[in-house]
Formats: C-alpha cells, sequence, structure tokens
C-alpha cells in the first residue's frame, strides 16, 4: 500500500468588474465585463515525511511581497517555503496582481481577498489529503510557436520564427484516490497566454482555463494548469475567445491522451529545495546618456498629457520617466551598485520525477536544457513561479536584440540581465536538482 496521500482543493479569485488588467500596455480603462471565472488550485502530496503543494493561479504573476504573504499563510498549515510551488498561467486577461510599469495597478482590497482566497485553497487542500497513488508521463502537445522573428534587416520583432525553439509537449500528473477514482489532473504547457489581445477588456483565464475545463469534463477530478518556460513562445491561433477554445481544447486532447502511456507509481519519494543563484545584469548606461534620456521621456509624457491622450497611453508614457529614474537612481546612488541579482530556484521531487520552478519569463530553449540535463527520469522546467524578475533570455538572444532583451524590463525593474545569467541560472538549476536527487 503506497505511503502517498493527496488533496485538492479550488477558490474563485474572480476580480470585480473595474480592477486593472495587466500584461499589455494601453488599455483604456479597467476591465469591464467577466468572460469567464478565475481560480486559486491547489494539489497537496504527502509521503508521510515530506509535504509538497502545486498551486496554479489564474494570473499574469505574483509579486515577491505577495509570495512572501502566501508563504507566510502556508507556514500555519505546515508548508514551508521551499515546498510550496506558486504558479502563474500568465494570462494577459487577468487582473494587475503585480506592479509592472504602465500595465495596471494593483486593486488593494482585491489583492487581500486573491491572498486569503489563495491561502484557503492551500489549507484546504492539505486539510482533505486522503490515500492516493499518481502516475507522472509525458505527450507530445504543441499550440504555439517561437515568436521571435529575425527580419532581413536585422531586426527581431514579434512575430513567427518557423525554426525556433519550442516546447512541444505537456507533462502531466494524474492523482487517484484509494479506489481509483480520479482526484486531480495537473498538467503543464509552455505557451503565452495572449490569444487575446491588448484590446480585450473583459477578465478571462485564457486558453489555460478552456483546458482546465474540458480536462475535468473528459477525466473527472480537479485540473490545474502550469506555466512553463515560453518567454518566448506565442498561440499560433490569436485574436478571439474562439481561437481561446481552440486552443485550450487542443492543449487538453494531448493532456487526455496522456492515459494510453499512463505508468503507476507505489511508494512516492518527495523532496524540495530552493537554491539561490546570483544572476548578472547588464552594466547601466552612461549616467549623461541616462538624462538625455529621462529628458525625452519626460517631454513625451508632457506633450502627450497636453495632447489629451488617454488613460493606458499617458500611463505608459510617465512609466518610461519612471523606469529611466529608477535605472540612475539603482546604478549612480552608490559607490559599488549591486552587479548581480538573487534569483531562487526551486527543485521538487515527486518519485523519480522532478520540477526545477523560475521566478522569470524564460526562454524555451533554457526549460529544454534544464530538463534535458537533470537526472531524473522526467522534469518540468516552469517558469513564473514564485515571483518574476522578468525575461530571462539565452545568452545567443542578446546579440539579436527585440523586445524580451532590450524594452521588456522596462516594465519589471531596473537592469537587464546578462548574457552569462544562462550559464549562471543552468549551474543553480543542476545545483537544486541533485540536492533534491538524494
Amino acid at each position: 500500500m503506497s505511503s502517498l496521500r493527496a488533496g485538492v482543493a479550488s477558490r474563485d479569485i474572480t476580480p470585480p468588474v473595474g480592477v486593472d488588467l495587466t500584461g499589455y500596455g494601453g488599455r483604456p480603462s479597467g476591465c469591464t465585463s467577466i468572460h469567464d471565472q478565475l481560480h486559486a488550485r491547489a494539489l497537496a502530496l504527502s509521503d508521510g515525511a515530506v509535504t509538497v503543494v502545486l498551486v496554479s493561479l489564474d494570473v499574469l504573476g505574483i509579486s515577491f511581497e505577495l509570495r512572501d504573504a502566501l508563504r507566510e499563510r502556508a507556514l500555519a498549515a505546515g508548508i514551508a517555503a521551499h515546498a510550496l510551488v506558486l504558479n502563474a498561467s500568465h494570462t494577459h486577461a487577468g487582473p494587475a496582481t503585480q506592479r509592472l510599469r504602465g500595465l495596471g495597478e494593483p486593486d488593494d482590497a482585491y489583492i487581500r481577498r486573491f491572498v486569503d482566497l489563495t491561502a484557503e485553497a492551500i489549507d484546504t487542500a492539505v486539510t482533505a489529503m486522503e490515500p492516493a497513488s499518481l502516475d507522472m508521463t509525458r505527450v507530445p502537445a504543441r499550440i504555439g510557436h517561437n515568436r521571435r522573428e529575425h527580419r532581413p534587416d536585422g531586426r527581431t520583432v514579434l512575430g513567427h520564427n518557423r525554426v525556433g525553439a519550442v516546447v512541444p509537449h505537456a507533462d502531466v500528473l494524474r492523482v487517484q484516490r484509494a479506489d481509483g477514482a480520479h482526484l486531480a489532473t495537473w498538467f503543464a504547457h509552455a505557451c503565452h497566454p495572449t490569444t487575446l489581445g491588448g484590446d480585450n477588456l473583459a477578465v478571462s483565464a485564457e486558453f489555460p482555463g478552456v483546458a482546465v475545463r474540458a480536462v475535468e469534463q473528459l477525466e473527472g477530478g480537479t485540473a490545474l494548469f502550469a506555466q512553463g518556460c515560453c518567454g518566448d513562445i506565442n498561440p499560433t491561433q490569436r485574436g478571439t475567445f474562439e481561437a481561446v477554445e481552440e486552443n485550450g481544447r487542443a492543449l487538453a486532447a494531448a493532456v487526455a491522451g496522456a492515459g494510453a502511456v499512463r505508468r503507476d507509481e507505489g511508494d512516492v519519494t518527495l523532496a524540495s529545495h530552493i537554491e539561490v543563484a546570483e544572476l548578472s545584469l547588464q552594466a547601466p548606461p552612461p549616467r549623461e546618456a541616462l538624462d538625455a534620456q529621462i529628458a525625452q521621456f519626460v517631454a513625451d509624457a508632457a506633450e502627450g498629457e497636453g495632447a489629451g491622450v488617454d488613460r493606458g497611453r499617458q500611463r505608459m508614457l510617465d512609466a518610461a520617466v519612471e523606469w529611466a529614474t529608477d535605472v540612475r537612481a539603482f546604478a549612480y546612488s552608490n559607490p559599488e551598485p549591486p552587479r548581480t541579482l538573487p534569483f531562487e530556484i526551486q527543485a521538487v521531487r515527486i518519485g523519480d520525477a522532478a520540477l526545477v520552478t523560475l521566478p522569470g519569463e524564460v526562454f524555451a530553449d533554457i526549460g529544454n536544457r534544464i530538463e534535458g540535463a537533470s537526472p531524473f527520469r522526467q522534469t518540468t522546467a516552469l517558469g513564473y513561479t514564485n515571483g518574476c524578475h522578468g525575461y530571462v533570455p539565452t545568452a545567443a538572444a542578446y546579440a539579436e536584440g527585440g523586445y524580451e532583451v532590450d524594452n521588456a524590463i522596462r516594465y519589471y525593474g531596473s537592469l537587464m540581465f546578462s548574457p552569462a545569467s544562462e550559464g549562471e541560472l543552468l549551474a543553480g538549476a543542476a545545483r537544486a536538482l541533485q540536492a533534491v536527487a538524494g
């Protein structure tokens, strides 16, 4: 008889109409309607000695302050920080749950409710644990493409790169009760939930929400989606809610197909560990260049305000000023400004499989390399977990430039990671996996 116990719980975290959505700049208002519900779902697993909880959140990402608040609440339920996986689906049709410059402001009342409901899901899942068994498999799945298109003029734009790296699979963890009834399906895939564009003002869990509902219809129990390393992956079908349905159902069909290759587990060993890697940052621009950039951004923002531009556009202009000012303060307020950033890498062992979680928009090839070098039979690399520092490109991407390398840091932080960060991250992931391999 297996010593494994498992419990699952779900809570509705749909925001009220009116709160700011996030993920795109330039939205003229807060959300105007609710297309479908958002949820916080938790799957608790215990081998009798160790308990880990996998949390799936229908939001773009969470701030590090939210991560710490949820860790504190989970600790009251006996879950250590290194055993709590807080993965965001990265839907671009969800509420602002972290402050990204120009991309919407978090609503304080909603954030408090979000924390309470997510903590409640964690606590309920732990309390509900019962005898169970599990299996973890990998199946072919692909609903997206590499979006870093290299143009003949040398520019890299958001488009379609037919030879760029993707993650052509879904990893599926199934949990059954002692009587064989289906308790939960946790599944992971790597693709930006950007089927809908910035013109959408309706709250939606996007294709992950459709996939979860479809898996539950096909298999029963509770389904949970986890986002992989999709920093450079966009869905191929885009633009409408019909495309959202198509993407979600295609992913669900692949997940349901995992039943054909199921391998049952007996006793399951669980372990978890957090490794903190120091990722190198790029050198800041010269102070004179920053001063000139700030002056230009200030002039643009003032011109926009005088011209009566809409709220969304004005927020983007003001955000550019804020970013450049923050970079100047970060880089030149101390004689020796920081040149690295602490980056948590979490490893979770589930029998002969493992998860590696990363707090960033990590490029697909980095996730693939982590999985390929792992000592475990199957390893799943996840982004957008336990917070998000912004994009983590491959070393090769820096020379190519493009949105993820050159511009996106303005939403997230101050200085961009350097090309050396890829190797530093891979080394940290290897150490984290070794720590749980025993």
